[in-house]
């Protein structure tokens, strides 16, 4: 599939914004005659190798304003799609694939215990409705070590490359630690209490205050995790010319911290039911809705988050393709016949 980005997204790349807009059916539209003072900017040939983005085909050698030799498309949305202008400043990464597989394993690691909490969920309803029993204590172990794997993920946001500020490391550092309280949290939770009380939302049992106050801390830690942790993350993220400039607006962090906001809201409604039990019954139906909601806002986040991280793998692998690496004017080519003559 082609991604094409919004010309006026990218103003500046390849001079006026009305060369590079594209018609309906990926023509380029007809330009006026070019200035004397652009001729030689449009005289620009590719020098470096790059890959058309449709068939793949090396546009190495082609004028910018041609097409790709096998399949027509225009060179010029190949390098709005592929070239980041910036690419020439980015400090390459200490370790590329070690930082793009840790941040698949960071958010992966999220996932996966997201994924295991609603198992333990959806097997509480299968006991109460069915009789169906699943092994709930392999599941919450589960559970614990994708949080664990996330945990060791992180660690690569800490110094990707030698450059990161001290006081950007000290604050990622911190993100990393708050994932011991966290996994403590998650034992707590899932491994002693739901072991003693089954069934929390549907047969609440004499651990219920006990469990509602460790998931008002766990939710705690976790917003501050999200917040030390999204600076750094944010700065690999700004590797990928598609999210720095907008192209994809996404805020999965802070979407995760809301919805953690929304189940401490629903914790505290259930906390104030078990603290005084003459409070209506509606005051704790409400604090599983709001707690349900939160849940599948975080699942949400977390998977847009997943997407995201995808998406990064290979600009954080590979080094960006530069302007300096395709283009030569005729100026620059004049000079480097000269020398080698």
């Amino acid at each position: 599939m082609l991604i094409v980005p919004r010309a006026d997204r990218v103003g500046g790349l390849m001079g006026d914004e009305s060369e590079h807009n594209l018609t309906s059916d990926g023509a380029t539209p007809a330009a006026a005659p070019a200035r004397p003072s652009q001729a030689r900017e449009l005289a620009r040939e590719l020098t470096g190798d790059l890959p058309c983005s449709r068939c793949g085909y090396n546009l190495r050698g082609l004028s910018i304003r041609s097409g790709c030799s096998e399949c027509g498309l225009p060179v010029r949305t190949t390098i709005l799609v592929l070239v980041d202008p910036r690419a020439d400043e980015l400090v390459p990464l200490s370790s590329p694939r070690l930082t793009a597989w840790g941040m698949i394993a960071w958010i992966g690691g999220a996932l996966g215990c997201a994924a295991a909490v609603l198992a333990l969920r959806m097997g509480d309803l299968l006991d109460a409705q069915f009789s169906v029993g699943l092994p709930m204590s392999d599941i919450a172990w589960a559970g614990l070590a994708m949080l664990g794997l996330s945990a060791v993920g992180s660690c690569v946001i800490v110094r990707p490359h030698a450059s990161i500020p001290i006081s950007r490391r000290v604050l990622t550092t911190i993100g990393v630690l708050l994932y011991v309280p966290l996994l403590a949290l998650f034992h707590r939770i899932h491994l002693v209490v739901d072991m003693q009380d089954p069934m929390p939302y549907v047969n609440p049992g004499s651990l219920a205050g006990d469990r509602v106050v460790c998931r008002l801390a766990f939710a705690a830690v976790a917003v501050l995790l999200v917040l030390a942790l999204r600076p750094g993350a944010r700065h690999l993220a700004a590797r990928s010319f598609i999210f720095r400039t907008g192209l994809i607006d996404r805020q999965s962090m802070y979407g995760i911290v809301a919805a953690f906001a929304v189940t401490l809201a629903g914790d505290g409604l259930r906390l104030a039911h078990v603290s005084g039990p003459r409070l209506s019954e509606y005051v704790s139906l409400g604090g599983i809705t709001l707690i349900a909601l939160g849940s599948f806002l975080l699942a949400v986040g977390i998977f847009a988050a997943f997407t995201d991280v995808l998406r990064l793998r290979r600009v954080l692998i590979y080094e960006g393709i530069g302007l300096a690496q395709i283009l030569e004017t005729n100026a620059s080519r004049a000079r480097r016949a000269g020398s080698d003559a």
